[in-house]
């Protein structure tokens, strides 16, 4: 790595060995740069040797004091646009919520058993149906269950999972992004979440949706998630894939990769192994395609260009082959499930 990044306040550290196993690691990609949001330098990643573990690490890393310098025009930071909604729009929503309803439970009896079985139709539109498990984080509903969001950014997934019923709160690091939320009538704490000093078994649920990947030291997070669930509390969790089938196309272009601010890229083992580390239980794991023909596209931006700006959108070919994709890596999921662009961890505190 140049000395750029430190010129422009961001000291970093060595990293040379694997934070879950211990052994040295070996490089993967070097001379990477901020493809997303500009951060100055040059950052390096390693990989595993460990054919049971395979993490991917940044080496050196960002200084934990320092991290916060690569999100000063971070996304969490504005608002999604809401598009004024039409019948085709409200026409999808009713359908969302039926199958909300048959597969996790949510709206109690407010959706009549004779509509619930619209919620089928999702079915027959995977990568739909995946943007709408996400949408819950793969949570059955709990009626005033309490539910904590680690890394809630601007608050856009946990206002959704308390309109559904969920007693919430949510934290993050970003000033920002808690600014924001908190404009939502949120209650968002600032800091990390050892500085909150919950109390023991407070909490029903926590989630983390590409939260892991940022955190410096991702067994202590975990560690502290355990003590704060109630004993059968879910934790739930969801980051990138490295072993996905967009990894291995775009290799060192894949937006997943997101140098200075993604610390460490896990796959299903990792993951796994890591949720075990910290105490939890009937721990499973799954990939998915959520999202997978946007990251495409960015990951072809970046090949292509050398940059991506989030909010551009592809031509119509361009399009038609990032949703071609999808549908192929879908294909690919139902032979080699550990395949999709994200994974999906559920764990259990005993």
């Amino acid at each position: 790595m140049d000395n750029a990044a430190e010129e422009n306040g961001i000291r970093t550290e060595p990293k040379p060995d694997c934070i879950l196993c211990g052994q040295h690691g070996d490089v993967l990609y070097v001379d990477l740069r901020d493809r997303l949001f500009g951060v100055p330098g040059e950052w390096a990643l390693k990989k595993c040797p460990n054919a049971g573990c395979g993490l991917v690490w940044l080496d050196p890393a960002p200084l934990k004091e320092d991290l916060w310098k690569a999100y000063a025009t971070y996304y969490t930071h504005q608002d999604t646009v809401i598009v004024a909604e039409n019948i085709i729009k409200r026409g999808y929503r009713f359908v969302r919520d039926c199958y909300l309803s048959l597969a996790y439970g949510y709206f109690g009896g407010q959706v009549p058993s004779r509509y619930k079985l619209l919620g089928f139709l999702m079915y027959f539109f995977p990568g739909r149906r995946a943007d709408v498990d996400f949408s819950v984080m793969y949570l059955p509903a709990k009626p005033r269950g309490r539910l904590l969001e680690i890394g809630c950014g601007n608050g856009q997934m946990l206002n959704f999972m308390g309109a559904l019923g969920w007693e919430i709160e949510g934290i993050d690091f970003d000033p920002a992004a808690v600014e924001n939320a908190r404009h939502k009538g949120l209650r968002v704490a600032l800091g990390s979440l050892e500085e909150q000093r919950y109390r023991d078994r407070e909490f029903d649920a926590i989630i983390m949706s590409h939260v892991i990947e940022h955190v410096a030291d991702p067994k202590c997070l975990l560690v502290e998630c355990h003590r704060i669930l109630k004993p059968g509390g879910v934790l739930s969790m969801v980051t990138p894939n490295m072993e996905s089938m967009g990894s291995r196309i775009y290799k060192r272009s894949w937006l997943h990769l997101d140098p200075p601010r993604h610390l460490a890229l896990f796959n299903c083992r990792a993951l796994q192994a890591l949720a075990h580390s910290a105490g939890f239980s009937s721990i499973t794991a799954r990939t998915t395609i959520r999202d997978a023909h946007a990251l495409f596209w960015g990951s072809h931006s970046i090949k292509k260009r050398g940059d991506f700006v989030m909010g551009t959108q592809p031509g119509l070919c361009t399009k038609t082959l990032m949703l071609s994709l999808r549908l192929a890596e879908g294909a690919l999921l139902k032979v080699f499930p550990r395949k999709g662009e994200e994974i999906s961890l559920l764990g259990i505190k005993p």
